[in-house]
């Protein structure tokens, strides 16, 4: 445990979280970076609340972890990078909810951990939402937990030159969509417009969480059926076998994201850790400006 002294531990959510706060010492790199992971594999989100953290303690403290950086695969008008801090950029752009996903569930690998850190809370709204995919998949119904224990998903989408260029850090298309090409669960990696490449990734909706070695519903279902984007065509999600998701499991999909969530309420300052493998997250639409900066890693 941490030393019990300078901080405070206290259960963030029922069920899965932790809250960290400071009783003497307020700095941020005073915590042990392997103490804050073994909480982080235990509870799957760690709240840092109270350090009064900066840009620049929360770089000096994510870097502290050593671990990789996992390339930032969306366009820059959708999650534009600080330029000051270029590992880092912003949330989700625009302000309306955005529905439960496990970060870039629709690539090969997906980050392990995910790192917030919040510079201005909104006016109102714009809670992170977080549901324990280990609790959702014991929520879902019998019928729809048989169908992706039993039918793997389809992800559709496109990578911009930006994106394939960051993902496999290559500038020659030919040798970028070898690459791809050949990570597994990757179907399809064909040509597109403006030197882009149309992807066809298939997987599971359920996966073992990486510190449980538990089963969780962890996947981008949720956002890739959200009415706000379907028009988009950001990305499409389908059965693996070609069907199309039955409108009854995507309906039950979504009703356990407005019931068994729990939401964060920022405030300047705060860094959460999360554990991409566990847990999903989302947003609840805002008013005013919001601030947050991002990070995905890999764990070494």
């Amino acid at each position: 445990m941490l030393e019990s002294l300078s901080f405070e531990m206290a259960p963030l959510f029922v069920g899965y979280g932790t809250a960290i706060t400071p009783k003497k010492s307020d700095d941020l790199n005073a915590l042990e970076v392997d103490r804050i992971i073994a909480c982080l594999k235990s509870s799957g989100l760690v709240l840092l609340r109270g350090f009064g953290a900066s840009i620049e303690d929360f770089t000096r403290f994510s870097d502290s972890f050593k671990l990789q950086d996992c390339p930032h695969v969306f366009p820059a008008a959708m999650r534009p990078e600080f330029r000051e801090q270029r590992r880092f950029f912003d949330v989700f752009w625009g302000q309306d909810r955005v529905e439960l996903h496990s970060e870039l569930a629709f690539l090969p690998r997906p980050p392990d951990i995910l790192w917030f850190y919040c510079m201005q809370a909104s006016e109102r709204g714009g809670e992170t939402t977080f549901s324990d995919g280990i609790d959702l998949l014991d929520r879902l119904s019998a019928p729809t937990r048989e169908l992706f224990s039993s039918t793997g998903l389809s992800y559709s989408f496109v990578l911009e030159a930006e994106s394939w260029q960051r993902l496999t850090a290559q500038d020659d298309l030919s040798r970028a969509q070898a690459t791809i090409a050949a990570l597994p669960g990757i179907r399809a990696a064909e040509l597109g417009d403006n030197r882009s490449l149309k992807i066809v990734f298939e997987t599971s909706a359920i996966k073992p969480s990486r510190f449980q070695n538990r089963l969780a519903f962890v996947n981008s279902i949720p956002v890739a059926t959200q009415a706000e984007y379907l028009h988009l065509k950001l990305l499409r999600v389908m059965l693996a076998d070609g069907r199309e998701l039955p409108n009854a499991v995507i309906e039950e999909i979504h009703g356990l994201g407005q019931t068994a969530t729990d939401a964060l309420v920022w405030k300047p300052g705060d860094v959460a850790i999360l554990d991409n493998s566990r847990l999903m997250h989302g947003r609840n639409a805002f008013s005013g400006e919001r601030k947050m900066a991002t990070r995905h890693s890999f764990l070494r």
